[in-house]
């Protein structure tokens, strides 16, 4: 009896790999935004980066988004853009989240629960298991960033964000 236990067990993982997670193509997107010296501790602040097109993607990969089984966050890095000007050490979470019209209706695609205070020049966020594919049905999707500070920036921060997204 106890020899059947590992081999049903075997037999189920074998069974619940997926082969259909293939991904098709990954979408890379790049914007720029400003982090203003002096903001408080006290109030979450948002960066919102609207307009992002996902036409040039789908045109070129020859799919429209109902062809797609999803769409999920790939990956994300915030990076100064002018080296050796500013660090993120001033941060205290980071949540990137997602939206098409009512920013009330967004989800969270990618976060970082916990900065440590020896990052420097490049943050890397972490994706959610979110399947975003509702927020590609139209042309053009927008996203925020927000970030908490545990410190007041001494500086401004010319900040690139670099995002990416994977279409199975």
């Amino acid at each position: 009896m106890y020899k059947i236990i590992p081999l049903l067990l075997a037999v189920f993982i074998i069974s619940g790999c997926n082969k259909n997670d293939e991904v098709l193509f990954e979408m890379a997107y790049e914007r720029e935004f400003t982090i203003p010296a002096g903001l408080n501790t006290l109030e979450t602040h948002y960066f919102y980066l609207d307009n992002i097109s996902i036409g040039d993607y789908l045109s070129a990969n020859n799919v429209s988004p109902s062809d797609l089984r999803a769409i999920n966050p790939g990956t994300a890095r915030m990076s100064t853009i002018f080296s050796g000007i500013g660090d993120y050490r001033f941060i205290q979470d980071v949540s990137v989240e997602i939206f098409t019209d009512d920013e009330t209706q967004s989800k969270e695609i990618f976060w970082l629960p916990v900065v440590q205070n020896n990052v420097r020049e490049d943050l890397d966020i972490f994706a959610t298991l979110v399947d975003a594919k509702q927020f590609f049905e139209h042309t053009k999707f927008n996203i925020f960033v927000k970030l908490r500070l545990k410190a007041v920036p001494q500086q401004t921060i010319e900040t690139r964000f670099r995002f990416s997204f994977f279409a199975k």
